[in-house]
C-alpha cells in the first residue's frame, strides 16, 4: 500500500456553545494515539484564540495542529454551520486524504488509520457513512427515482480523496444552494 497523507478536521465555530464539546472530540482523538500520518485540522474563524481557548484543554498541548480560518457565511447568507464543511478544501493541497469528524463524535479506538487506510487503497473518492434514513421504509417508499441506488449520507464523518475535491466540492456547493434558496429545503418536498 502506498502511504499517505491525512489531516482529520474539526470546526470550532467561534461560539462558546460548542467549544467544549468540540474540545472533548479532539481528545477522544487524541488519547487514542495519533498515527504519525495524521494531522489534527482546526477550521476557526478569523482570529480566533487558539492558543488561549484550545492547546491549553487539549490532553497532548503539544500535539501538532493544523489550524485554517474560515470566513462567516462565505458560501450561503444565514445558513447552518454545516456550509462550513465546504471549508475542507482548504487542507486540499497539503495531503492525500482530507477528513471531518462532527465535535459530537467520540472515538473509542484508532481503527479510524486503518479504515482511511483502505479507503486510500480503494482509489475511491470519498467515503461517508450512510444515514439513518437509509433503513428507514416509509422514506425509500416515498424517496423520488430510484430506490435501490439512493444513499442519503451521513455528513458526521466524511474523508475526501484531495486531488477529487475541486470537482466534489463545486457539484455540492451548487446542488446545496437550489436546497436552500430562497429559504432552506422549499423547493424540496420532504419524503416524510
Amino acid at each position: 500500500s502506498t502511504a499517505m497523507k491525512v489531516v482529520v478536521v474539526f470546526l470550532i465555530d467561534g461560539s462558546d456553545r460548542f467549544l467544549n464539546m468540540t474540545i472533548n472530540a479532539i481528545n477522544s482523538f487524541i488519547e487514542q494515539g495519533i498515527p504519525e500520518n495524521i494531522t489534527i485540522g482546526l477550521l476557526v474563524p478569523k482570529d480566533f484564540p487558539v492558543a488561549q481557548r484550545v492547546i491549553p484543554l487539549l490532553y497532548n498541548p503539544k500535539v501538532e495542529l493544523d489550524v485554517r480560518e474560515f470566513v462567516l457565511f462565505s458560501h450561503f447568507t444565514n445558513w447552518n454551520p454545516t456550509q462550513y464543511k465546504l471549508d475542507l478544501i482548504k487542507f486540499a493541497g497539503d495531503y492525500d486524504i482530507v477528513t471531518w469528524l462532527d465535535s459530537d463524535v467520540i472515538l473509542y479506538n484508532h481503527e479510524l488509520g486503518s479504515f482511511l487506510q483502505r479507503f486510500w487503497d480503494s482509489g475511491r473518492y470519498y467515503a461517508f457513512p450512510r444515514d439513518h434514513v437509509n433503513a428507514n421504509p416509509e422514506f425509500i417508499q416515498l424517496w423520488p427515482g430510484n430506490k435501490s441506488r439512493f444513499f442519503v449520507p451521513q455528513a458526521c464523518f466524511m474523508a475526501f480523496r484531495a486531488t477529487k475535491m475541486n470537482e466534489i466540492f463545486s457539484s455540492w456547493e451548487a446542488i446545496w444552494e437550489r436546497w436552500i434558496y430562497p429559504q432552506p429545503f422549499v423547493n424540496i418536498a420532504d419524503p416524510l
